[in-house]
């Protein structure tokens, strides 16, 4: 556990001159909700969010770190548990952060219980999209991965809009909110078949 928690500090070490990029959607967010604007903050940061993946990524392939993870005294797995550590510790930060913004700028009585569970759906959609995300990194690297970050994206505004135009988003809606049980059970499921697929693709690697 302790290696696992060094590794977590260890990509907070990395991404630091990148830090002030993932509050970037918090002050986005911020601005619109000044100005009037009725975007959801839970939505918009979290989903902003995905694009900072690449930044730990970026940041070993410019340093050239894979060939000290080849040296160093250290499970790979343990290094891959600091990274999905790291990118779910962030992504809490950032979505307590958005439901205080929404919260607050909140122009209608709101039902918290009823905000939560549909802020907990968008964060497990968040992490289920991250989940197909990052193994493809670890296998591709930024250079070819790239474009990675954006499919799940596409995929997420594609069946939202076929959901919507076949009338099939209200009754899935409350589909999920009668068996809501589900949503952390899936999100939970997906994570460790991503960790599990991540630990397999970065063993193979050679440093």
């Amino acid at each position: 556990m302790k290696n696992i928690l060094n590794a977590l500090r260890f990509n907070f070490i990395l991404v630091k001159p990148y830090l002030r990029y993932y509050l970037l959607g918090f002050v986005v967010v911020f601005f619109f909700k000044i100005m009037g604007s009725e975007i959801d903050a839970v939505s918009f940061m979290l989903f902003m969010l995905l694009s900072t993946h690449l930044y730990p990524f970026q940041l070993e392939e410019k340093n050239d770190l894979y060939r000290l993870y080849g040296i160093v005294p250290i499970k790979r797995s343990v290094l891959i548990f600091g990274r999905y550590l790291f990118i779910i510790v962030i992504s809490l930060i950032d979505w307590i952060l958005a439901m205080i913004l929404e919260y607050s700028f909140s122009k209608l009585a709101m039902n918290i219980s009823d905000y939560l569970l549909s802020s907990l759906f968008i964060f497990s959609i968040f992490l289920i999209l991250t989940a197909f995300e990052i193994p493809g990194l670890f296998k591709l690297g930024v250079i070819k991965g790239r474009w990675i970050v954006y499919i799940p994206l596409v995929l997420m505004f594609i069946i939202v809009f076929l959901a919507d135009t076949f009338h099939i988003l209200e009754s899935g809606t409350n589909w999920i909110t009668a068996n809501f049980w589900l949503v952390p059970t899936v999100t939970i499921l997906v994570l460790l078949f991503s960790v599990t697929l991540s630990v397999r693709i970065f063993n193979r690697k050679e440093f």
